[in-house]
């Protein structure tokens, strides 16, 4: 059996072994909470809530738009490959990462083809002179055109799908 005390609280006597005081009924410091008994808690299924929707980021879609403005102005899609790089570590083991992926090999390949057109094309025309070397370099900047569109504007099509590109 304990010894009696004083309630902090309201200065009533209480047990020092009383989890709370009877007079004002505040937890009294070091008390132990007093024991309870288990209570017999059936084992009833927990049905859990559908996982909500992921919903991505509007970064890649604004990459795509970036990358697509290259057809008009060199620095909007630059700004897009450094997005694609700042946030490609977020979306790492995500259906997400492919589309960065997709978007950095846009802009580099990309790139590489349209000046090997440009060097090609301007030491053949300058060196024949001839229309018809004129007319091969048209066509294989065309083709670079073409290949570049068509990698923006799917990848556009499948991320608005939310599916992995590849």
């Amino acid at each position: 059996m304990g010894h009696l005390t004083t309630c902090p609280f309201c200065d009533g006597s209480v047990s020092d072994e009383a989890a709370a005081c009877p007079h004002c009924g505040r937890r009294l410091w070091g008390a132990r909470p007093p024991r309870q008994a288990a209570a017999y808690t059936p084992a009833i299924p927990v049905s859990r809530p559908a996982p909500a929707k992921q919903t991505y980021s509007p970064v890649p879609m604004i990459i795509y738009v970036l990358l697509g403005l290259g057809f008009l102005y060199f620095i909007p899609p630059v700004l897009g490959v450094a997005l694609a790089y700042v946030n490609r570590g977020e979306a790492r083991g995500t259906w997400l990462e492919s589309h960065y992926q997709w978007q950095i090999h846009t802009f580099w390949a990309g790139l590489v083809y349209a000046i090997a057109v440009a060097v090609v094309g301007f030491v053949v025309v300058m060196g024949t002179q001839s229309m018809g070397s004129l007319v091969l370099m048209g066509a294989a900047a065309v083709g670079v055109f073409v290949w570049y569109a068509w990698r923006v504007i799917r990848g556009a099509l499948v991320l608005h799908k939310e599916q992995e590109i590849g």
